[in-house]
């Protein structure tokens, strides 16, 4: 494909695969971003380049000095020791890496079924029997969260006086005004955030957790869809397929890494440095479906989590493995992400999920203060 581009766009095209082959989370929107900013700015120099790259695939300081070494290695030609795929040794690695047991840095038990390898795999999605949901859709608008709109529409009953539309009034009607004109602030649904985790140790969920997306963007609401595994995707244009069957089969497409590793905090980092899909959580509902069980370090996943948590107007986590009665909140991820939620609820089943979602506009104790109930 890169073959057949004008030769002085083969490089651009190429750099975005030479971050991701390094461990630099790069969204396919954000590889967009580059092109058109490239474009845009009409480069005469590389540092013009360099500068759009920065703004655009946005690496975290302590990566910084990668990140200009592969610039150069990749633009300018600078020798630059970098793992790439190609490399003999680091396909030894990989597959040495494949038949090690899998490694974790949790301190729960559960956290044996957390894996750090990037796997890219294919999903297919099987037609089943699932949770009648069609209720969902019905009580959906009439239950969730809604705000104050900024705009004032016109009511035929009020306390708000309509200034502008009543001198209208007057001067229609020659000084008599038969009905002083109203006004009254209408509200609005809030939007909802999906966030779901499709590593390898939430394989037997992910479907029904991709269903339960489906219906609510059938619903007709404000809602955007990511998946979080070793990188970040948005799936929300595949799964606004009418068709179920079609929507899961065009996220299967979007997908690359699906069952793979647990690396929460990298994905989730993808999110909040990119700007178009952080400004998607300001003052939204934002559910993270996930057992959080992290291998990476968990200061990164906590870190995004509580820059979420500025712009959310709610941040919920629901992990599965809240269905036994016995759940504690035990990893260190998720000991510290405490505070910083709202709810910390069972994500088992996805009749409760559906429950718990049409109750997110009423006001409940926070997580913190149940688990101290609880504690």
């Amino acid at each position: 494909m890169i073959e057949h581009l004008p030769r002085a766009v083969q490089p651009l095209v190429a750099f975005p695969s030479v971050l991701r082959a390094s461990g630099f989370m790069v969204s396919i929107d954000q590889t967009t971003m580059f092109l058109a900013g490239v474009g845009l700015v009409g480069p005469s120099s590389m540092s013009q380049i360099r500068k759009v790259a920065y703004a655009c695939f946005g690496p975290s300081i302590e990566r910084h000095c990668e990140f200009d070494a592969l610039f150069r290695a990749h633009f300018e030609g600078d020798a630059v020791m970098v793992s790439t795929p190609d490399d003999e040794s680091s396909i030894e690695d990989n597959d040495e890496s494949l038949n090690s047991p899998l490694a974790t840095s949790v301190s729960d038990e559960s956290g044996e079924a957390a894996s750090d390898n990037d796997v890219f795999s294919k999903r297919e999605f099987v037609q089943c029997d699932v949770v009648d949901l069609h209720y969902l859709l019905r009580d959906a608008k009439k239950h969730l969260p809604t705000r104050r709109g900024f705009r004032l529409r016109p009511k035929r009953r009020g306390r708000a006086f309509d200034i502008k539309r009543s001198i209208a009034q007057i001067v229609r009607f020659d000084g008599d005004i038969p009905r002083p004109a109203l006004r009254k602030r209408h509200y609005r649904q809030r939007p909802l955030l999906l966030l779901i985790d499709i590593s390898g140790s939430m394989k037997q969920y992910t479907d029904d957790y991709l269903r339960l997306a489906h219906y609510l963007l059938q619903a007709d609401m404000q809602i955007e869809v990511f998946t979080l595994g070793t990188k970040l995707t948005q799936i929300t244009q595949a799964l606004a397929y009418h068709d179920e069957g079609i929507a899961l089969t065009k996220a299967a497409e979007l997908v690359l890494d699906w069952d793979g590793g647990t690396l929460l905090g990298q994905a989730m980092s993808s999110f909040i440095q990119e700007p178009r899909y952080m400004s998607l959580s300001r003052g939204a509902a934002v559910m993270v479906l996930s057992d959080g069980l992290e291998c990476d370090n968990p200061a990164v996943l906590v870190n995004a989590v509580k820059r979420i948590s500025h712009t959310a107007w709610r941040l919920s986590w629901a992990t599965p493995l809240a269905g036994d009665p016995r759940f504690q909140p035990r990893t260190a991820a998720l000991k510290a992400m405490l505070p910083l939620l709202d709810d910390l609820v069972d994500g088992s089943s996805l009749r409760v999920l559906a429950e718990f979602i049409l109750s997110l506009g009423k006001n409940k104790l926070t997580a913190l203060q149940i688990w101290k109930q609880e504690k």
